[in-house]
């Protein structure tokens, strides 16, 4: 969460430093679009009735009886029209042109930045919830049977583990299927699988740089990590070897970086 926060101050800052440089440009706009309209509006013909004629030679003009200074300055406000655009004008378009790069650049910032704190708020709330399923009366129940297990055979609880799933199994064989799905929840195999796969989920997001190392480690310290050496990754092994698979390295090594990890926090 506190991540999440400094997220949300990094896209108000950026969004207050671009409406402070919107605001510092928008001003030489502003006075190079009203020059720009003056000298539109000075450039068109002045309407008097004596600007209907016009005199192709002073002479003409002064016979005619019009004045000179009107036909003088019709000419030149004429020629002043016909002049190219201004360097006020390029400078206009230059700062559009740099408006435009930055409210881009801002755009692309913002998206990424939301992207960024959308996917930390995900994983944040992911890890939240493994935590409370951690918390469950049904996790420390199974850990406690492993535990108990791993105290009453120390030397051979591996034994034992394999011993107690295949009396659990000839008595689940002999039950109805509804009877056996119920029973099948309290078996100590299903305890390990739970765990196991639990663990398993922590360590690959783990892996994956998913978790913030800092709080990962506040939730579960080495101590309730030590289940993976001492317990978990042995029974695993074990039972790829019954089964004549090769053994999962992909499994052990994430378990074992988040057991090693842990250690001196």
């Amino acid at each position: 969460m506190y991540s999440t926060k400094n997220h949300l101050k990094i896209l108000l800052t950026i969004v207050l430093w671009f409406s402070l440089i919107t605001s510092a440009f928008s001003q030489p706009v502003e006075i190079a679009k009203n020059e720009s309209q003056r000298k539109e509006e000075s450039a068109k013909p002045i309407s008097t009735s004596e600007n209907r004629i016009n005199p192709k030679t002073k002479g003409d003009a002064q016979k005619a009886g019009y004045d000179i200074s009107l036909v003088e300055t019709k000419k030149q406000v004429t020629a002043q029209a016909e002049k190219p655009p201004t360097k006020n004008g390029e400078t206009t378009k230059e700062i559009i042109a740099i408006i435009s790069v930055l409210v881009a650049i801002l755009a692309f910032s913002i998206s990424i930045l939301s992207w960024r704190v959308a996917t930390k708020a995900l994983n944040l709330q992911v890890l939240l919830n493994m935590g409370m399923e951690y918390r469950s009366p049904q996790m420390l129940y199974a850990i406690d049977k492993l535990w108990q297990l791993y105290k009453d055979h120390p030397t051979d609880f591996v034994k034992k583990y394999l011993e107690i799933r295949d009396e659990g199994q000839r008595c689940l064989a002999s039950m109805d299927e509804e009877m056996k799905f119920e029973n099948y929840r309290y078996t100590l195999h299903n305890q390990r699988r739970l765990i196991s796969h639990f663990y398993q989920c922590l360590a690959n997001l783990y892996v994956k740089k998913i978790f913030p190392k800092d709080i990962l480690y506040r939730i579960w310290t080495e101590a309730e990590l030590r289940i993976i050496p001492e317990i978990l990754i042995p029974i695993e092994k074990k039972l790829q070897e019954n089964l004549n698979e090769p053994p999962l390295k992909s499994f052990e090594e994430n378990l074992l970086i988040l057991y090693k990890d842990s250690k001196g926090r």
